[in-house]
């Protein structure tokens, strides 16, 4: 089956929202779109197409800035909240049961540490 855009959308941002982190105005366009075209949306499947590196990049900075040590507070931003040193991405537990899906998340997981 082919696949063809349904619409364009746009729409200016307000100043709070020109001012949010890329993951959030992701989110928001997510939203606004769903939004508009919900009476298209609810009639039949659809796929949501987006830059997913950029996402898992976007995550993967976020989670470094989370868990890293900052000079003012003397500490990590996780371990000011939670009271405990976050854990490493490489501490990660896999059950051995994992379904091809979750194998293929880590591959990629461990492919981009590599890259790091």
């Amino acid at each position: 089956m082919a696949r063809s855009s349904l619409s364009h959308l746009s729409r200016c941002l307000l100043d709070t929202e020109s001012r949010y982190h890329l993951i959030e105005s992701l989110c928001l366009s997510l939203y606004y779109a769903f939004t508009k075209l919900r009476h298209y949306l609810l009639s039949s499947d659809y796929v949501v197409a987006c830059q997913t590196d950029m996402v898992e990049w976007i995550l993967a900075a976020e989670w470094w800035y989370n868990t890293s040590y900052h000079t003012s507070p003397k500490t990590s931003p996780f371990e000011a909240l939670y009271g405990y040193a976050p854990p490493q991405m490489h501490q990660i537990a896999v059950p051995y049961n994992a379904s091809p899906e979750v194998q293929v998340t880590i591959q990629e997981k461990e492919q981009m540490l590599k890259s790091l």
